[in-house]
């Protein structure tokens, strides 16, 4: 039984190592939107699934690794948004998702002479992106 648990956590490490490398080679490589796009989206859910676990979580030490799995998140949020500049900066665009968070947060500061607020340029509400 000893050898069992020693298998699980020497192929955890050998996941978190690949993991932490796959990081880097994202940091050094332009990706595409769709794999952005993927990362945010994955991100999110696996924000929203450690939040769940952590909350229903009646010992500490049943989730003794969350200092560590902060950290990977923390790692892979950093990659995302270096990576998402990238292609905001050279393409100009930055995918769905980051589209689709922009609109939603500004959904009610908008550049638009109907609803009158001049404070972005662009209009996402009515969806006329050139100044109105």
């Amino acid at each position: 039984m000893a050898q069992e648990g020693g298998n699980s956590n020497s192929l955890s490490e050998i996941f978190m190592a690949l993991f932490v490398l796959l990081l880097i080679v994202l940091l050094l490589v332009e990706l595409p939107n769709w794999v952005v796009n993927v990362c945010i989206s994955l991100n999110i859910t696996l924000g929203i699934v450690l939040l769940m676990i952590s909350l229903y979580v009646r010992k500490t030490l049943e989730l003794a690794s969350f200092p560590s799995i902060i950290l990977i998140g923390t790692m892979f949020r950093l990659v995302l948004s270096i990576a998402s500049t990238r292609l905001i900066l050279s393409k100009g665009e930055a995918g769905e998702v980051i589209h689709a968070f922009g609109t939603f947060v500004n959904r009610r500061q908008h550049d638009c002479r109907r609803c009158n607020l001049p404070y972005y340029y662009g209009c996402s509400v009515h969806g006329n992106y050139k100044r109105c």
